[in-house]
C-alpha cells in the first residue's frame, strides 16, 4: 500500500462508490425499474406523480384518484342538498389533496356549494381560484357562466342596453339641440361596509363584479360570455358616468368581438361616449372625429339594424359642433389681434362646413378682414385684380385651455353656445341578454 494512504480513512469513499452503484442500479435493471423508484419516490415526498396514463389499470380502467373516496362522499352530500356540510368537506378535500388531480374537482364543487348558498362572494373566489390553477379546465364554461351570473346580481340585474339608452347614443331628434347626458346611475359607496346582506361583498360591490367580468375575458376569451362580459363592464361604466372607461370597453369589443350581436350597439354607444367626453370648443376635438368615423362605421356596417334617419341627424349634429369649433377658434385669433391668422380660419370653415350655421358668419367676416389687409397693402379691394394668396391653411390651435376669446354678437346669430347633447330614441333594440347560454 502506498505510504500516503495508510493514515487515511477510507470508509467515506467506500460508501460513496457503494451509494454511486445503488443508485445506478435501476438503469441497468430497465425502464420500469425507473419508473417503479420515481413512483417510491413521489410517495415518499406526498407528491402527485400518477398520470392518467399511469392509473390506467390492465382492463382500460382507471384506478381512483388520491381522495376520491373523500370527494364521493362530499358530492353525496351536495346531491342532498346539504350545501353547507358540503361545503366543508368538499373545502378538507382541496386542502388534504392540494395539487392532485382531485383538487380541480373538489374545488369546482367547493364553489358550486358556496353558490348554491347564495354565498356569492366566496363562490367568486373559488371560481377564480379554479380558473387561475387550472388554465382551460374542463369547467371553464360552467364557471364563468357562475361569474356572469354573479356580476349581474352584484350590478342590481342590468341588461346591456335599455331603450332609454340607446335613444341617448343615437344623437337625438334635434341634431342643433345638443347631446343630452343620461342620468348617472347611483351606486353604492366602495367604502361602506355591507353587514347585512352575504350575497354580496363586504365592501366595493361594483369593483368585485367587474373584476368577475375581467375574469371572464382573461381566462375564456373564446367563450360564449366574453363578449357579454365586456359589454356589460361598457355599459356599467357607461351608466355611472365612467365614460373614459366605457368608450376603452365599447373599443375592445369592436376590435375582438367584431361578429358580436352587441357590435352595432359597441359602435353607437362607442360614439356617443366620445361626444360626452368631448368638453367644448377650447379642448381638443379629436373626440368629435372619432365620433364621426365610428357613426358612418355603424353606417355602413350594420345598415338593417340601427335607425338610418336617427343616425344620419346625430352625424349632423357631431358636424355642428365641429363647426361650432372652427367658429370659436376664429374668435380665438380675432382676440388675439392675429388678423391675417383669423382669415385663414374663416377659410378652412368654409371649406370644411359650408352648409353650417356658422358658414355665413365666416364668410362676412372673411371678407371683412380680406378688405381690411387689401387696404393696409394699399389695394382698393374694389378694384378686381389678382388678390395676394394667403397662407396654405393648416390645423392648429396653439391658445391655452379656455383660453377662447368670444366676440361681440352678431344680430340674428342663431349660433349655440352651451355644449349639451341630446337624447337619442331606440325603441326597437331588444334585451340581448334575454337569449344567454344556460348551465
Amino acid at each position: 500500500m502506498p505510504k500516503n494512504l495508510k493514515n487515511r480513512n477510507l470508509l467515506p469513499h467506500f460508501l460513496l462508490v457503494v451509494g454511486w452503484a445503488v443508485m445506478g442500479m435501476p438503469y441497468l435493471a430497465g425502464c420500469s425499474t425507473v419508473e417503479s423508484g420515481r413512483e417510491k419516490i413521489g410517495t415518499m415526498f406526498g407528491s402527485s406523480t400518477r398520470t392518467a396514463e399511469e392509473r390506467l389499470l390492465a382492463d382500460g380502467s382507471l384506478a381512483p384518484m388520491e381522495g376520491q373516496d373523500e370527494f364521493d362522499a362530499a358530492k353525496k352530500l351536495y346531491a342532498a342538498k346539504n350545501f353547507e356540510e358540503a361545503e366543508k368537506a368538499f373545502k378538507k378535500v382541496t386542502k388534504k389533496y392540494e395539487d392532485r388531480p382531485i383538487e380541480e374537482e373538489a374545488l369546482f364543487m367547493l364553489a358550486e356549494s358556496q353558490f348554491q348558498q347564495e354565498r356569492f362572494p366566496k363562490a367568486e373566489d373559488s371560481y377564480n381560484r379554479l380558473l387561475n390553477k387550472y388554465e382551460g379546465s374542463r369547467y371553464m364554461d360552467q364557471a364563468t357562466f357562475r361569474l356572469f351570473t354573479i356580476a349581474r346580481d352584484w350590478l342590481d340585474g342590468p341588461a346591456p342596453v335599455q331603450e332609454q339608452e340607446v335613444i341617448q347614443a343615437s344623437g337625438g331628434e334635434n341634431p342643433e339641440s345638443g347631446v343630452v347626458r343620461i342620468e348617472k346611475q347611483k351606486r353604492p359607496f366602495p367604502l361602506i361596509p355591507n353587514i347585512t346582506d352575504n350575497k354580496r361583498p363586504a365592501f366595493d360591490t361594483d369593483g368585485r363584479a367587474l373584476e368577475a367580468l375581467k375574469s371572464i375575458w382573461l381566462n375564456h376569451p373564446t367563450g360564449k360570455l366574453a363578449d357579454d362580459a365586456v359589454m356589460l363592464s361598457g355599459v356599467h361604466h357607461y351608466r355611472t358616468g365612467n365614460y373614459l372607461d366605457a368608450g376603452h370597453f365599447f373599443e375592445m369589443l369592436r376590435e375582438q368581438y367584431p361578429n358580436s350581436p352587441h357590435a352595432a350597439n359597441a359602435y353607437q354607444f362607442g360614439a356617443h361616449v366620445e361626444q360626452l367626453i368631448y368638453q367644448g370648443p377650447a379642448y381638443d376635438g379629436r373626440g368629435l372625429d372619432k365620433a364621426i368615423e365610428l357613426t358612418e362605421s355603424t353606417l355602413s356596417l350594420f345598415p338593417d339594424k340601427v335607425d338610418r334617419e336617427r343616425l344620419q341627424k346625430s352625424l349632423a349634429y357631431i358636424n355642428h359642433e365641429k363647426a361650432r369649433k372652427s367658429w370659436e377658434r376664429v374668435q380665438y385669433r380675432l382676440g388675439k389681434g392675429q388678423r391675417e391668422a383669423a382669415e385663414i380660419n374663416c377659410v378652412a370653415l368654409l371649406q370644411e362646413h359650408p352648409d353650417s350655421a356658422f358658414a355665413e358668419l365666416a364668410k362676412q367676416t372673411m371678407e371683412e378682414l380680406r378688405a381690411e389687409r387689401l387696404q393696409r397693402s394699399g389695394i382698393d379691394p374694389s378694384e378686381e385684380m389678382a388678390q395676394p394668396e394667403l397662407p396654405k391653411y393648416e390645423e392648429s390651435y396653439d391658445g391655452e385651455v379656455g383660453e377662447i376669446y368670444i366676440g361681440d354678437s352678431v344680430e340674428g346669430e342663431t349660433v349655440e353656445t352651451e355644449d349639451t347633447i341630446a337624447p337619442p330614441d331606440f325603441e326597437d333594440v331588444p334585451d340581448l341578454f334575454d337569449n344567454l347560454p344556460t348551465e
